[in-house]
């Protein structure tokens, strides 16, 4: 594990704000707006609206790095396209701080323009902008924004709140030795991220491939095999069966009366998990009523989704979307192993086959139905074998 250490000053002092506390006895403190300037330029009111422009979005920033620039045309660009910023500023989303859209402009971003969620601050001279903008950045100034943020959906802090708000100042030299551990740091901390983050990739792709051989071959690799009859299925053990979805599943449609039961949500890796367990937005009984009911072992199925295998398994008795579908088992069997056969990359494009609609499927308006998910050939009683 990475750990950094850092050297004790000869002395302190109270900063005279509690967030702060103690800083070295050398620093100042300041009010943000004694700082910087703030929106200095901005794009005029009677700009063409058929001037292209390169454009970035609160939803294109991540702490410190801006992610993406979208090309629009004035007129469309997403929301009020205003702010502009120059080389050595630091953009602050002024709505939802807490998801850190915040970020140093460089060279290459001089000639974008901003959403006015941002706010573009130009540091004064007793600054270094690099510093300034790692002070943005920190954690601790970003929860103070966040405190002084108003609004349930979008909190959001004013231009005034923003520029009341104390920082810290070292001399100048001092800050430039800061940036220069931060830049190396962060740097060495990032590539070991990247590593890790394909050794990440490289784990997921043997745990999909280990899932798969599994549900469609066996544990045994020497067991007899033969055709499946099946171009997508291919060879399968001499002793497995082929049958039809509709011959082990089927589906139900049990309404809530009154929307009293625990409403489910289903997420992709966590499963049909409690609704609350994952989201802050109470959501009242009467607006349940009418959704599905499915009981412990009963497999839930995205129709919008199946086809990048977004199934879950109930755990708990509780009530699901109505627009979702509902399936409860026939025949004994190993509802589980059903679940992975589902989420593997052959049954994800066999599903992707059968959906109708609009779009390209992960992102467009493609429905599995019901029909199509029962008419699909499946190996039969595979689960024995990973029993014996």
């Amino acid at each position: 594990m990475m750990t950094t250490t850092f050297p004790k000053y000869e002395s302190y002092k109270d900063s005279g704000v509690e967030w702060l506390g103690e800083i070295p006895s050398h620093w100042n403190i300041k009010k943000l707006k004694f700082c910087c300037k703030s929106n200095v330029r901005v794009l005029p009111e009677n700009a063409p609206p058929d001037l292209q422009i390169q454009y970035v979005d609160i939803g294109s920033v991540s702490q410190g790095k801006i992610e993406r620039v979208e090309y629009h045309a004035f007129k469309d660009a997403p929301s009020r396209a205003r702010r502009l910023a120059q080389r050595g500023d630091t953009i602050i989303s002024t709505v939802r701080t807490y998801l850190k859209a915040i970020s140093y402009i460089e060279e290459e971003y001089e000639d974008c323009i901003f959403s006015t969620g941002f706010a573009v601050l130009n540091p004064s001279n007793f600054f270094d902008s690099k510093f300034f903008s790692y002070l943005l950045q920190s954690e601790i100034f970003i929860d103070e924004v966040v405190r002084y943020s108003k609004g349930v959906s979008f909190p959001a802090i004013t231009s005034l709140e923003l520029g009341n708000l104390p920082v810290s100042i070292p001399n100048i030299e001092e800050q430039k030795r800061i940036v220069e551990f931060l830049d190396r740091t962060t740097t060495d901390i990032d590539r070991a991220i990247a590593q890790k983050q394909r050794l990440i990739e490289l784990l997921k792709e043997q745990k999909a491939i280990v899932i798969n051989q599994a549900v469609t071959k066996g544990l045994n690799p020497n067991v007899p095999m033969r055709d499946s009859g099946i171009e997508a299925i291919g060879e399968i053990p001499e002793h497995w069966q082929v049958t039809r979805l509709k011959r082990l599943f089927l589906e139900i449609d049990d309404r809530s009366t009154n929307g009293s039961e625990t409403l489910l949500s289903l997420r992709m890796y966590a499963g049909l998990v409690p609704h609350n367990d994952v989201s802050d937005k109470p959501i009242e009984d009467t607006a349940l009523v009418g959704y599905k009911r499915v009981y412990p072992g009963q497999i839930v199925m995205n129709r919008m989704r199946a086809a990048i295998g977004l199934f879950g398994v109930a755990k708990i008795f509780g009530i699901v979307s109505p627009d979702y579908a509902v399936f409860r088992q026939i025949k004994d069997l190993k509802v589980d192993y059903y679940l992975n056969l589902f989420k593997t990359e052959l049954m994800k494009k066999e599903f992707l086959l059968e959906s109708k609609g609009l779009g390209t499927g992960s992102s467009g308006f493609l429905r599995l139905y019901s029909d199509k998910f029962g008419m699909r050939q499946f190996k039969s009683e595979v689960h024995q074998c990973l029993i014996y």
